[in-house]
């Protein structure tokens, strides 16, 4: 009798852990329910009944990955911060593509000489954390490293910034959702904006923008989308229609870049165009006004505040 009852003690501990097993199961309706997939690893999928917001956006189609750039040409045909940014945005399902392309020490790797080492670090980051969060390698360790190494978390171009922005997106959701995996996609629409808007921000005569014959006038870009090495190359500028020299080397610092001219001698008054271009597509201009030569000259503006005096001058 004491043998049967105790069978019987242990038959209904049994039943009751088994039901105590299936309603937790049932109420984890509260937060996002990972399913395992094939390889074990929990995919991420919205709870039964769940009408907010979804990680992976409408239909749980993924999560939006970068914006676009725009793209960079890569004049010099060789990996550079800007198109290794523009690959993982076009391929978000294969970054190991793009990891591939980052070198894990830029003093040594050739043709990156003028690129930061923080641009590097970043996009090193992103990589390894779009490869782990659809499964597919990468470490989040690695990422988590490279998101933490950035002073201040304001990479000094707007890809860089961009990039940076969706790691720490990345890395949230990764907490969020410990051990679920996701797929990445481009950001929906075709009215997503860019990481970069290069123009024109400032035209400086000597304070303003109005010159005279003579003067020198500096022109400062920002939201470079493309490398040192594209902006090199067969950069003019314009005035009026016509092309002037540039009275000092290309400057370029993170995703500024400042180009110099004299307006020539005889130019008429009047407001002219003043247009910076080069291998890039986009061409760049502002209204710039021009006054009679006669009276005394406005001073030469005054140099650029280099961020950095190591920043690379390019002539």
């Amino acid at each position: 009798m004491r043998t049967e009852h105790g069978y019987a003690v242990l038959l209904s501990l049994a039943l009751g852990l088994t039901a105590v097993a299936g309603c937790s199961e049932g109420s984890a309706g509260a937060g996002p329910s990972p399913s395992a997939s094939a390889t074990g690893t929990p995919t991420w999928r919205p709870p039964t009944g769940d009408d907010g917001p979804r990680p992976g956006g409408p239909d749980n189609e993924g999560l939006s990955f970068l914006p676009p750039g725009p793209g960079a040409p890569n004049t010099e045909k060789a990996p550079d911060p800007e198109s290794v940014y523009d690959l993982l945005r076009d391929r978000p399902r294969d970054c190991g593509a793009a990891r591939r392309e980052i070198p894990d020490d830029p003093e040594d790797f050739e043709g990156t000489g003028h690129s930061e080492p923080k641009a590097w670090d970043v996009l090193r980051g992103l990589a390894e954390a779009c490869m782990a969060i659809q499964g597919k390698g990468g470490s989040w360790q690695e990422a988590a490293r490279a998101y933490e190494g950035v002073p201040g978390g304001r990479p000094a171009t707007c890809k860089g910034r961009a990039a940076y922005e969706v790691l720490g997106r990345l890395l949230r959701w990764h907490r969020e959702h410990p051990g679920a995996t996701t797929t990445l996609r481009k950001p929906s629409g075709g009215g997503s904006a860019p990481a970069c808007r290069w123009h024109i921000v400032r035209l400086d005569a000597g304070g303003d923008a109005v010159a005279r014959p003579g003067e020198t006038v500096r022109v400062e870009m920002r939201g470079a989308y493309f490398d040192y090495g594209d902006a090199y190359k067969g950069v003019v500028v314009h005035l009026g229609g016509r092309n002037v020299d540039m009275t000092e080397p290309l400057w370029m610092s993170g995703d500024r870049m400042t180009v110099t001219f004299r307006v020539p001698e005889g130019t008429p008054p009047g407001r002219r165009t003043v247009r910076v271009l080069g291998t890039y597509p986009a061409a760049v201009e502002r209204i710039l006004t021009i006054e009679s030569a006669e009276g005394p000259v406005s001073p030469s503006p005054s140099e650029p505040t280099h961020p950095d005096p190591s920043a690379p001058t390019l002539s």
